[in-house]
């Protein structure tokens, strides 16, 4: 029985495979892998100029996608006036103030493992949130601690 169904599941798996590679051929599958070659792109990213990152020592390149430099549009900052994280982070803390920005949710308890399970089960509370301003504060003090 064992060796009878071993042969019928190598014919069916031979048919799957001419069925799949025929239908390959049926759509134009060669046609469209030679084309994603030929037209695919070679360079995604090139130095557009140079930076002094290394304190006076030798200039480092500055890469720029190709697409980004064909438009000559360059983001330095997603809005003016910030120019670093901690920036972007002080106004998200401005302009969200009382949005939720940060969610745990406490461990009630540990329940045993339920049948059929190895590892006990975790039980949860409510989500308790902190809001940006409050994110903002911790942020402040823990950064003020490390002076």
């Amino acid at each position: 029985m064992g060796l009878a169904l071993n042969i019928c599941l190598h014919i069916l798996g031979g048919v799957l495979i001419l069925i799949d590679f025929v239908l390959y051929l049926i759509c134009l599958g060669p046609f469209i892998t030679l084309y994603k070659i030929a037209t695919q792109k070679r360079v995604f990213a090139k130095p557009f100029g140079f930076a002094d990152i290394n304190q006076g020592g030798t200039q480092s390149e500055v890469w720029r996608s190709v697409e980004a430099i064909k438009q000559g549009k360059f983001t330095e900052t997603f809005k003016p006036g910030v120019t670093t994280a901690y920036e972007a982070l002080c106004l998200s803390y401005e302009t969200h103030a009382s949005a939720r920005a940060q969610g745990t949710r406490p461990l009630l308890k540990w329940r045993p493992p339920d049948p059929g399970f190895k590892f006990p089960a975790k039980e949860f509370g409510v989500t308790e949130w902190r809001s940006y301003q409050d994110l903002g504060r911790l942020a402040h003090q823990f950064g003020a601690a490390l002076r």
